[in-house]
């Protein structure tokens, strides 16, 4: 029975599993093909384009299976990295916390929400560098980062360095 999507499916599965991408991604397609709905085709064909970085064709193939089936921790974990490669930290940064809003004990989930805002809270402190290097924030921010370093005398200098520039 060539025309049975399951069947497609089944295929693809076997060689996903063999990380064989390319025949994997054609029999899943084939399996979308004769049955647009068939959700572990969606999710698999996503994710087989995750591995082979074509994240662009992986997010809307993500997104409608995380809306019709909410309860797959992978879904959101390769929907995130998507976003992530294609530069959509924001959209990350929602997919991963409502991935871990549903999964709460996912350490995978948790460390990837953790690494974006790591990513944004450095993109940010660059751009506060960047715009007043001089800043009282800056100083404050080397500061903390020495006192967190142990390196006393030189957060010392810092602190401050801000406490002059505040006022």
């Amino acid at each position: 029975h060539p025309d049975l999507a399951e069947i497609h499916q089944n295929l693809g599965l076997v060689y996903y599993m063999q990380v064989r991408n390319r025949e994997a991604i054609d029999s899943f397609q084939a399996a979308l093909k004769r049955k647009p709905d068939l959700a572990g085709a969606r999710l698999f064909l996503g994710m087989a384009y995750v591995r082979t970085n074509q994240y662009e064709k992986a997010i809307p193939l993500l997104n409608k299976f995380i809306a019709q089936n909410p309860k797959e921790a992978r879904a959101y974990l390769n929907l995130g990295l998507c976003y992530v490669e294609t530069g959509q930290p924001t959209e990350a940064i929602k997919v991963l916390q409502m991935g871990s809003e549903s999964f709460p004990k996912d350490i995978d989930i948790l460390y990837n929400l953790g690494k974006v805002y790591t990513q944004q809270m450095t993109s940010t402190f660059r751009k506060m560098a960047d715009v007043n290097p001089d800043s009282y924030r800056v100083h404050q921010l080397l500061a903390e980062s020495y006192e967190a370093r142990r390196e006393i005398p030189a957060a010392v200098e810092e602190y401050k360095l801000a406490l002059e520039r505040e006022a």
